[in-house]
C-alpha cells in the first residue's frame, strides 16, 4: 500500500515540556512551514520540573492504579481565577541524577559554576531561560483533548481552555467552547510520567481499606516532613526508593 504525504506547512507540537521547546528550534530555523503551534496545558514553560508543596498534592490515587492511560486532574488555585496547577513527581531536595552534559541543550551552555549534578530549581531555571525566545509559538493553558487523522490525511486537533468553566480543561463549557484546529504534521512532546503506577499485589486492596492513606506513591512525595507523624516502620519500594 502506498502511503502520500501531503506538503508539511502547518505543525502541531503537544506538550511545551523541554522536549517540545526542543523541537521549535529546529523547526524554526527550517524555515519551511508556515505556522508552528505548541500546545501546553500549564501556564509555564518546564513541564515535569515545575515544583509546589504538598498542599496541591492532597489527590488520592486509586490503590491499586495499574491504567496507563488514566488522566490526572489539575488542582485548582483556591482564590485565584482560572489558575489550575498539574502535579508533578517533583519534590524539595530533588537533584539531577545524571550529570548536566547529558541533559542540556547543545546550543545552550550551563553556567561555569553550575554543579555536576545540579537542584531542580537550577534545571528549571534553564529550561525556561531556554524557552523565552520560543513562547511565542506556545499557546498556554490549552488542554489537548484529541487528535484524529482525516480522510484527506491532515491532522484534527480538539483542544480545550484551562478555565474555572472548563473545570481545568476537563469538562466542555458553552462559556468557554474547544478549538478545532487542522495541522499537517504533529509531534508528540507530551512525556511518559503522569499517572502513578500502583501494583495490583495480593493484599494490598485489603491494607488500603484497613489503613486508608497509608500507601502513597513517590509522586506524592514532598519531603521527609510529611511522615512526622508516622509511628512505626514506613516501607518504600521500587526504583524511587
Amino acid at each position: 500500500t502506498e502511503y502520500k504525504l501531503n506538503p508539511v506547512k502547518k505543525v502541531a507540537v503537544i506538550g511545551g515540556w523541554p522536549c517540545g521547546v526542543g523541537v521549535i528550534r529546529p523547526l524554526v530555523e527550517e524555515n519551511a512551514f508556515d505556522e508552528i503551534v505548541v500546545f501546553e496545558k500549564r501556564d509555564r514553560t518546564g513541564g515535569l520540573w515545575n515544583y509546589a508543596t504538598e498542599d496541591f498534592y492532597s489527590q488520592k490515587h486509586n490503590v491499586p492504579s495499574v491504567d496507563p492511560s488514566e488522566l490526572v486532574k489539575p488542582y485548582k488555585i483556591e482564590n485565584e481565577k482560572d489558575n489550575y496547577w498539574w502535579p508533578t513527581a517533583t519534590y524539595e531536595l530533588l537533584d539531577a541524577n545524571v550529570p548536566i552534559e547529558l541533559i542540556g541543550y547543545k546550543e545552550s551552555e550551563w553556567a561555569d559554576d553550575m554543579p555536576i549534578f545540579p537542584t531542580r530549581k537550577q534545571i528549571l531555571d534553564y529550561f525556561q531561560d531556554y524557552a523565552k525566545p520560543y513562547e511565542k509559538y506556545i499557546k498556554f493553558g490549552r488542554n489537548v483533548i484529541s487528535i484524529r487523522q482525516l480522510d484527506n490525511l491532515k491532522w484534527e486537533i480538539t483542544t480545550r481552555d484551562v478555565n474555572d468553566s472548563t473545570q481545568g480543561g476537563f469538562v466542555e463549557s458553552k462559556e468557554s467552547p474547544d478549538h478545532v484546529d487542522l495541522f499537517d504534521a504533529v509531534i508528540v512532546s507530551s512525556g511518559s510520567y503522569d499517572s502513578p503506577y500502583i501494583p495490583d499485589k495480593e493484599g494490598l486492596s485489603a491494607w488500603n481499606e484497613k489503613y486508608p492513606d497509608s500507601i502513597s506513591h513517590s509522586k506524592q512525595y514532598r519531603h521527609p516532613r510529611q511522615f512526622k507523624d508516622v509511628k512505626g516502620e514506613i516501607i518504600v519500594v521500587g526504583n524511587s526508593a
